[in-house]
């Protein structure tokens, strides 16, 4: 029927592998700043993006993620300067 027939057009049109891509998360809990190149930086709202973007993965199905870049930003190692941790 033409049921079958739709249903094995949209096999057809399904990619064969999903993945979703994330750079430069770039986390740390300091106050929002430049990178060491001069661009601005949220480091705090990183992780809040991060997860809008796990959701986003979850919700689509995506198979894998890959990550390409720092998670933790380099200037972590001030962390203890605002009083914080890496653990915050």
């Amino acid at each position: 029927g033409a049921s079958s027939s739709s249903s094995t057009q949209q096999d057809e049109h399904k990619p064969i592998y999903t993945f979703g891509v994330l750079t430069d998360i770039q986390y740390a809990p300091i106050p929002d700043g430049h990178s060491y190149g001069g661009n601005p930086r949220y480091y705090r709202h990183a992780k809040k993006a991060a997860k809008h973007a796990a959701i986003h993965f979850q919700e689509e199905k995506v198979q894998c993620v890959v990550n390409l870049g720092d998670i933790v930003d380099g200037k972590c190692s001030n962390v203890q300067k605002w009083g914080g941790s890496v653990s915050n």
